[in-house]
């Protein structure tokens, strides 16, 4: 019995000794509430600012043509290769007109002869040896010749086809030798310079773009900025869009810019004026809205604020004050009225 007990009590001992060896074990690895986070902050600045519309739009060619042929025919010459610059009026393809050609002179010899013999009527009707009817009926005949032979001309000149304007060719779809039908596509002839811009506008936006505004415009990825105007406006409001097409031009010198591109427009929106502007990194997103954390008094503080426009250095916002103290990192484990370490940024 005495034994039971003996054993009883180291046992408790132990049982407590390890009770106590792990209460202050976690003790000392716990993290202590008390330490303040580290965090980095900036003062809310105030920038002069230009209020911008920026949107998206693409490019489309001031003439764009498929050429093709009114008449069927076999290809005689090809004069152009693909990509070619060209004039307006110069020959691209010649179709075989050899028997428009053949008919063409036939009639021009018989027009020759006919005028002869109008002549030689015309001399004998002077002298009363003929009728006049006789020498009107030659003249008709010759008339008739001539309006025939300007057909065959027509003839020909259809099948010669020419450049309609100065522009870059495509790429070719036909060969020598070939037939093809009429409206068959030949390639396709684009005048590229100057350049037009087509984009959409909201229609809560439309009063802030007009007629010879001034834009600046760059391809995606890149950082060199061209200017262009805003020349025209469509009549009407997509009643699916809720938008409305403008269209500006691009001078286009260097033809860096083809038709069909996507490019990003920045319009001039109003004067110059200041406007709060805070780094990216001290706003907060969630369901409620964008936020901040300010500072004052060693305290930290939510607020909420309207974002109004990325900028080039920051981005703009309504909410806050000059000289007010942002938190721009470490805003993981803030909460209100938490104090905290500073490190300015």
């Amino acid at each position: 019995m005495a034994f039971n007990r003996t054993s009883l009590f180291f046992i408790a001992v132990l049982m407590l000794c390890l009770v106590s060896w792990i209460f202050f074990t976690n003790k000392k690895h716990a993290p202590k509430n008390d330490e303040n986070p580290t965090i980095e902050t900036t003062v809310v600045r105030e920038v002069m600012w230009s209020p911008r519309l920026n949107m998206i739009g693409s490019t489309v060619a001031e003439h764009s043509v498929d050429i093709s042929s009114a008449v069927p025919g076999k290809v005689n010459q090809i004069l152009f290769e693909s990509g070619q610059r060209v004039r307006k009026g110069d020959v691209l393809v010649i179709l075989d007109y050899a028997i428009w050609q053949a008919m063409l002179e036939e009639v021009q010899a018989k027009i020759q002869f006919q005028k002869s013999n109008v002549r030689r009527h015309q001399y004998l009707y002077e002298r009363g040896i003929i009728p006049k009817v006789a020498l009107e009926t030659l003249q008709s005949d010759v008339l008739q010749e001539q309006a025939r032979s300007r057909e065959y001309e027509a003839e020909i000149q259809e099948r010669i086809i020419k450049a309609p304007f100065d522009g870059i060719l495509g790429v070719k779809q036909v060969d020598v030798g070939q037939y093809f039908q009429a409206g068959q596509r030949i390639i396709t002839l684009q005048k590229i310079n100057p350049l037009f811009i087509d984009f959409k506008v909201p229609q809560e936006e439309i009063k802030q773009v007009f007629k010879g505004q001034l834009m600046e415009l760059a391809l995606p990825g890149t950082q060199n900025l061209y200017q262009g105007i805003v020349i025209m406006s469509d009549n009407r409001i997509d009643s699916n869009s809720r938008t409305m097409l403008f269209r500006a031009k691009l001078n286009n010198d260097d033809g860096k810019f083809i038709p069909g591109m996507f490019v990003s427009l920045s319009l001039m929106a109003g004067n110059a004026h200041k406007v709060i502007s805070i780094p990216k990194t001290a706003i907060n997103y969630s369901l409620k809205g964008a936020s901040v954390f300010t500072m004052k008094e060693g305290k930290i503080n939510t607020r909420f604020i309207d974002i109004i426009q990325n900028s080039d250095d920051g981005v703009i916002v309504h909410g806050l004050q000059k000289n007010e103290i942002i938190v721009t990192a470490g805003q993981a484990k803030l909460y209100d009225g938490m104090s905290v370490n500073i490190e300015k940024s």
